[in-house]
């Protein structure tokens, strides 16, 4: 279980997701290993890398939106969710 911020979370058990995660992983959301193997890398991020890639991922938030929920520019979450889907790819491809 992720935590994001104010009390929201990324529950590995739930495997709810609405937009695409590295090569669409949402496709396997029944697959709770996966959920969970995705919730460990997760939480291995920086806590503000986390938060940006669930709310544009996950979420389906827009740049503007997460970005102002974040307090950050456009520039720094493309470079940031860059680095976190790299990262994934590393940690996730033990699990497939």
């Amino acid at each position: 279980r992720l935590v994001l911020s104010r009390g929201e979370t990324l529950d590995s058990e739930a495997g709810a997701c609405d937009g695409s995660i590295l090569d669409d992983p949402c496709n396997r959301a029944g697959d709770s290993q996966f959920i969970a193997a995705l919730a460990n890398q997760l939480e291995c991020l920086p806590p503000l890398q986390a938060r940006a890639f669930v709310m544009r991922e996950c979420w389906g938030g827009s740049t503007t939106e997460v970005c102002s929920a974040l307090g950050i520019s456009a520039a720094n979450l493309w470079t940031m969710l860059h680095r976190v889907r790299y990262r994934l790819r590393a940690g996730l491809a033990l699990h497939r």
